[in-house]
């Protein structure tokens, strides 16, 4: 923040904080290898799908990048935690796997939703976190491992999982709605 500052001014941050530019690199190395550190250990997980962007995790307490997973050599998803290696917050399964999920799909998500498309992310119906993840590469609860969809046994669409209807699993949601209408009558 502090070199963009010099840059919008014009100045070279070296030359106006020459009394402390070692100093704020000594930092920046530091909060780069516990950043490299904490990725490192996200990425060693085996998640059902691929993962993005973890250096834009975003701590609930103060707003911190450096979320790491608290067993640096898990590789297990269903086994991750995770903690904050500025202030100390730990998170529990299904936090960390919100987290990862939301900065690999934010951009998808946010296109989606520009483009008046359905979010590649969804609640998952089995485990209720956000963590149902539906891209056309995978269709999988990142935190539970849970599988929804498939065809529709009334009229063969394929069912998503916004689509999905666990009163009536088999059918889409249109399918549903016309069985519980003939069902009532």
């Amino acid at each position: 923040m502090i070199i963009d500052f010099f840059e919008t001014l014009g100045d070279d941050p070296q030359d106006q904080l020459a009394d402390v530019w070692d100093t704020i690199l000594e930092e920046t190395a530091a909060f780069n290898k516990v950043q490299e550190a904490c990725v490192s250990s996200l990425m060693k997980v085996n998640w059902p799908g691929a993962v993005s962007h973890l250096d834009k995790l975003s701590c609930r307490e103060c707003a911190s990048s450096l979320i790491g997973q608290l067993d640096r050599d898990n590789t297990d998803s269903a086994l991750t935690t995770g903690k904050c290696f500025q202030c100390g917050e730990e998170y529990y399964h299904e936090q960390i796997v919100e987290m990862v999920v939301g900065a690999t799909y934010d951009f998808d998500t946010y296109l989606a939703a520009k483009n008046g498309e359905s979010s590649p992310v969804a609640t998952c119906p089995n485990c209720g976190v956000d963590t149902y993840v539906e891209d056309g590469e995978v269709q999988i609860c990142f935190s539970c491992s849970e599988t929804f969809g498939g065809q529709c046994d009334r009229c063969g669409e394929s069912i998503s999982i916004h689509d999905y209807n666990p009163d009536n699993p088999a059918f889409c949601s249109y399918c549903a709605h016309v069985w519980e209408k003939v069902i009532q009558e």
